[in-house]
């Protein structure tokens, strides 16, 4: 199991943002197909659901499914190529995230949940919500804590950066 340490450095955030940017377009023709394929489905879903609640219900599932599989294949990308190249296939980035994917799905739910409800108080709290938990989907698909151990431990890596996160 992977277990990052505690980021003991300031974040610098025009570096973040140059190697997000970086990465996506370096590894376009790998992300593109599949965002494109995911979109599709998820297209041709939500016409379907135009046509009945249960069948847009459905497509709210799918959804939900599709768009937690494509974060998944990103976190996992962005830790397969930190030593400077790629070594696995579109198909097995997706294959990757099914053993975290339920995982995955409810940590979605719940910090959704809990940002909103932050979000009503007044806005604050939700902010507050949205800085700790930035990093609720890569402690999920790399580290493997645990639906409820993701939150704190998404806060401890965050811990010193709140501002630049």
């Amino acid at each position: 199991m992977y277990r990052a340490g505690v980021v003991t450095r300031k974040i610098d955030i025009g570096d973040v943002v140059s190697k997000v940017f970086d990465l996506y377009f370096r590894y376009a023709a790998v992300l593109l197909p599949v965002e494109a394929a995911l979109f599709l489905i998820e297209a041709a879903f939500r016409l379907l659901g135009l046509a009945s609640t249960p069948l847009a219900l459905v497509a709210g599932v799918v959804a939900l499914i599709l768009s937690t599989v494509y974060t998944g294949m990103v976190v996992r990308l962005v830790d397969d190529v930190r030593d400077g190249r790629l070594d696995q296939s579109p198909g097995d980035l997706a294959r990757s995230v099914g053993p975290v994917l339920l995982s995955l799905i409810a940590v979605s739910i719940l910090a959704g949940l809990g940002i909103a409800i932050g979000l009503l108080l007044l806005i604050i709290p939700g902010l507050i919500l949205v800085t700790l938990w930035a990093v609720v989907a890569p402690v999920t698909v790399l580290e493997r804590p645990g639906v409820l151990a993701v939150f704190s431990r998404s806060r401890e890596l965050v811990r010193g950066n709140g501002w630049q996160v």
